[in-house]
């Protein structure tokens, strides 16, 4: 049943928002270089109703142009919010590579891809090669982001809600 209602819910909402377009302004908007990739990434920790799952969510710009976005459950139960916002920057990356590498194709891709995080312990994570008791239980999977990170590929900046 509850399931039921949150999809009446979410049809609803399609009904009301159907003409609604995506419009692409070209050019320099928010202050983007051109062809730059940004990604703002979030996690929204433990939000699984059955099985306390977190969410990852991320949009992507090229030029200040929405260009795609995406949401993923996390494979995981995340144990604290930081380990939550760290696999949602490993998401973030990982679309973000995906999305670079489909672009290059067609233009100029400015690396390194900005990713803005609003979770600053989940950049020091990214940030240090440094393992405690906090953060070792995280799966080595998700630490790609510092390789990444560390080769200039990718940027990390922080962002304040």
């Amino acid at each position: 049943r509850d399931h039921f209602l949150a999809a009446l819910r979410i049809l609803k909402y399609l009904n009301t928002v159907k003409d609604r377009r995506l419009t692409f302004r070209g050019g320099r908007a928010r202050a983007a270089a051109p062809d730059e990739l940004v990604i703002y990434s979030d996690s929204d920790w433990a939000m699984g109703s059955t099985d306390r799952k977190s969410y990852s969510g991320n949009v992507l710009y090229l030029n200040g142009d929405l260009v795609a976005w995406f949401t993923h459950k996390q494979p995981v139960v995340a144990v604290s919010s930081t380990e939550a916002e760290y696999i949602a920057i490993s998401d973030a990356c990982k679309d973000g590579l995906g999305l670079y590498h489909f672009l290059s194709e067609f233009v100029q891709v400015v690396l390194p891809i900005q990713i803005h995080v609003d979770n600053q312990g989940a950049m020091f994570m990214a940030n240090n090669l440094v393992t405690n008791k906090r953060s070792k239980h995280i799966d080595l999977r998700y630490h790609m982001i510092r390789e990444y990170n560390n080769k200039g590929i990718i940027i990390l900046k922080y962002i304040s809600i």
